[in-house]
């Protein structure tokens, strides 16, 4: 469809649902499979493994002598957790679409954030399904229509019951539908990543407490989580420009998560090496300390690491509701075009259909409806991530993975 400012209206999608979002390498703006929904989802994975009480911070993270700060930290570190309580475990929900993909396919939107989301786009793959199937069979059922028939015919297949306004006009109310929880989600993150930050600042006090009581360097620790970042981010971003079906095992460890492999093609596998490498020598700086330092060190890990994640989240988080905010606004523009179109087309317009058909630009639609439903099914069936948990500290799995995969 176009906008409501090109006139006549024709039946062409809008070019934002078939070209790239402004964000480079992001896909079309139906997917949803954006930078921004892969950053959520491993924040929250990350979230997870976090201790939410006071004796499982000190068994994990060893004591300190201020205990107002440590108390203080466990409550900043149980609102982050609390997080994965609207959103859900991405580790836990991907085990539950395996065993019961059934949920998607329900009227009623899932509670948790996290399905919510790839409920909605199955929704989206289904609607753009339908609107590619009714415009591929338009013009035979519009053949056998007697002229006089046309209009009436017309208006019903796009703004009767069940017609394709009304899919448009629900996907309006699914999406504002997800704007509102998102929007939820987002009131929750700040605050709770604002608090989190007065500890896992480098400039903090209990951060630097936290260097201090290590009594050593931590800079392999530090380089560590730079390595892996940035193999991240490539992949990241290899994933979301190449659709790419199979980047290797996915390694949380450290608050970090990264791609495993080394045979990845390109920069990518090179940076997974380096992130590997720096995985070792960290681990091998761990292993030297005693026990208490070990303990003060994977906190220095887990605290360097939200820090440098949790700012990109907020900003993916605001982000993404602004994506939901134009898919509403494009629903609600094709369902404005489909009325348009049958009202104001008389059965004099109809004297040459193949003409009509021409002008309304529908074999093009048809092909644009038929690419974007493809497309929101290629997408949405590669943005689940899969992590595997590795303690930091402790050796990481065989990397595996085909070369040049």
């Amino acid at each position: 469809m176009t906008t409501s400012t090109d006139i006549p209206s024709t039946f062409s999608p809008p070019s934002g649902l078939l070209v790239d979002n402004p964000t480079a390498g992001a896909p079309p703006l139906f997917c949803l499979f954006t930078q921004d929904w892969i950053q959520m989802q491993g924040f929250i994975a990350q979230a997870t493994q976090l201790p939410v009480a006071t004796g499982d911070f000190k068994s994990k993270y060893g004591t300190f002598t201020d205990e107002a700060e440590v108390e203080g930290c466990v409550a900043a570190m149980k609102s982050i957790q609390g997080l994965s309580t609207l959103f859900g475990d991405p580790l836990a929900l991907l085990t539950e679409l395996a065993n019961n993909p059934a949920i998607l396919q329900s009227d009623t939107a899932p509670t948790q954030l996290y399905l919510h989301i790839v409920w909605f786009a199955t929704k989206l793959y289904q609607t753009a399904t339908t609107f590619n199937q009714t415009l591929s069979q338009l013009m035979a059922v519009l053949n056998a229509v007697p002229p006089d028939q046309l209009p009436q015919v017309l208006a019903s297949i796009l703004t009767g019951p069940g017609g394709l306004q009304s899919s448009a006009v629900s996907m309006v109310t699914l999406t504002n539908a997800l704007i509102q929880d998102l929007a939820k989600f987002n009131l929750q993150l700040t605050p709770s990543i604002n608090v989190m930050t007065t500890y896992t600042a480098s400039s903090s006090k209990f951060y630097t407490d936290v260097v201090s009581a290590i009594g050593a360097d931590a800079a392999d620790v530090i380089s560590y989580q730079s390595e892996a970042d940035t193999a991240y981010k490539l992949w990241r971003d290899l994933t979301i420009s190449a659709v790419t079906t199979s980047v290797g095992t996915m390694i949380l460890s450290g608050g970090m998560a990264w791609p495993i492999s080394a045979t990845l093609a390109g920069v990518l596998g090179d940076q997974a090496k380096k992130a590997r490498d720096a995985y070792d020598k960290a681990c091998a700086q761990r292993d030297a300390a005693s026990s208490d330092q070990q303990k003060k060190l994977s906190l220095q890990n887990d605290l360097g690491a939200f820090n440098l994640k949790m700012g990109p989240t907020n900003t993916a988080a605001q982000a993404f509701l602004a994506d939901l905010q134009r898919v509403s606004g494009v629903w609600t523009s094709i369902g404005s075009d489909l009325d348009f179109i049958a009202k104001n087309f008389t059965p004099a317009q109809f004297d040459n259909l193949p003409v009509w058909s021409a002008a309304m630009k529908l074999d093009q639609a048809t092909l644009d409806w038929q690419a974007i439903a493809a497309k929101a099914n290629e997408y949405t069936s590669n943005s689940l991530v899969t992590y595997s948990i590795v303690p930091f500290g402790s050796p990481l799995p065989p990397d595996t993975t085909p070369a040049g995969q």
